[in-house]
């Protein structure tokens, strides 16, 4: 458009917005109208993973994997020429990309492509789920809990509000993790490397030996 500042950064949104927009495609048969949104993923995915490996290994770095395969996130917003995978002192917690990732599995939902589900659909599942267990800590006032840290949530992103273990980030878990599982029996939980930590979310707070 012709303004250096458009309204909300001309972005796509992913702790929501994008997911409406393509709510009504699949339940009427335009998957077609969803290649679009693969195309924009598949653009943006190199640079949010290398953003993703970076993160871990700054702020994580007892979990992350020095080949880089610490999986892939991409921040509530994607404009054009910025994409990123997680700013956590920001609106983002740890990430939509499990958000993003169940989209993605929607569209292999609904067509039933075995070509969808080997390159888009598994591949961006398995990355979410490797990335989100990676954020994962046992932390000084939590013990015996595997909790992300210093996370927020995109309505509540005031950075002295921001606090370790949010709902917000730990319920996102259950995307990656879940999604498979409930589908028989192409893909199962023992696909999914669940963590590295040997956890198995979701959802609920869980307590490990």
């Amino acid at each position: 458009n012709a303004y250096d500042y458009p309204i909300c950064l001309a972005g796509y949104w992913h702790n929501i917005n994008v997911q409406m927009n393509y709510w009504g495609v699949f339940s009427s048969n335009l998957t077609e109208m969803f290649e679009s949104y693969v195309k924009l993923y598949e653009a943006f995915l190199p640079d949010v993973t290398a953003d993703a490996s970076n993160y871990i290994k700054k702020s994580h770095p007892n979990n992350w994997d020095s080949s880089g395969n610490n999986g892939w996130g991409v921040s509530t917003r994607v404009i054009p020429y910025d994409a990123y995978a997680t700013r956590p002192s920001g609106i983002d917690g740890a990430g939509t990309g499990a958000m993003a990732a169940d989209l993605l599995w929607d569209y292999y939902e609904f067509t039933g492509d075995r070509e969808i589900l080997e390159n888009i659909a598994y591949p961006a599942i398995s990355g979410s789920a490797n990335y989100m267990s990676r954020q994962m800590e046992e932390l000084p006032d939590y013990p015996g809990l595997l909790l992300i840290p210093t996370s927020g949530s995109p309505e509540n992103h005031v950075p002295e509000i921001n606090a370790d273990g949010a709902a917000f980030a730990f319920s996102l878990l259950g995307h990656p993790f879940q999604t498979p599982s409930d589908s028989p029996p192409l893909i199962t939980r023992r696909g999914i490397p669940l963590s590295h930590s040997g956890i198995s979310p979701p959802c609920e707070v869980q307590r490990y030996n």
